[in-house]
């Protein structure tokens, strides 16, 4: 087992077998979160990235998470629900013809907001709520400064629960 904070390079380490409880694949930020989240539930964690580096599309990306119901958004006195979102979100895919899952989108709305705060928990910062036509309401949150703060938290906070990264 590598100590706590270290990144193993998984192609000196094919040799090795480790026990653990769960293996992730993918060390974006759905993977990270993933292991973090098992981690924090006790699980023995194996968190395996093929990039020379984490972070994977999320460090790319331009940062928004449109949430409606997030406690920036209640501060700031938008009225808004999960149920407006889910009409939205309906209404801009039928405008640009796009078939969504309504299931899905329905988890979407309705979890969003937690994960804004789970994402502010470790230190994730947002400006928000700010507007994004056609959204009927402001329910933008702009990670701050970039993108690349996602990666940085969700490390650090992966690292922290003894998670064992390997690339």
């Amino acid at each position: 087992r590598m100590d706590t904070g270290q990144i193993a390079d998984a192609g000196a380490l094919h040799d090795r077998v480790d026990y653990c409880d769960l293996i992730v694949v993918g060390a974006g930020g759905s993977g990270m979160i993933a292991a973090a989240e098992a981690a924090r539930n006790g699980l023995k964690v194996v968190l395996f990235e093929k990039a020379s580096q984490v972070g994977g599309t999320t460090g790319l990306s331009v940062g928004t998470i449109m949430a409606a119901g997030s406690k920036q958004q209640i501060a700031a006195g938008v009225i808004d629900s999960p149920t407006i979102h889910a009409s939205d979100l309906e209404a801009i895919c039928a405008a640009m013809g796009v078939k969504d899952d309504a299931a899905l989108r329905q988890v979407l709305v309705e979890n969003v907001a937690e994960t804004v705060e789970w994402l502010r928990g470790i230190g994730i910062n947002f400006m928000a709520p700010l507007p994004q036509p056609p959204h009927s309401v402001d329910r933008l949150h702009q990670v701050m400064p970039t993108s690349r703060a996602y990666v940085v938290r969700l490390l650090k906070h992966v690292r922290a629960l003894g998670v064992d990264i390997r690339l």
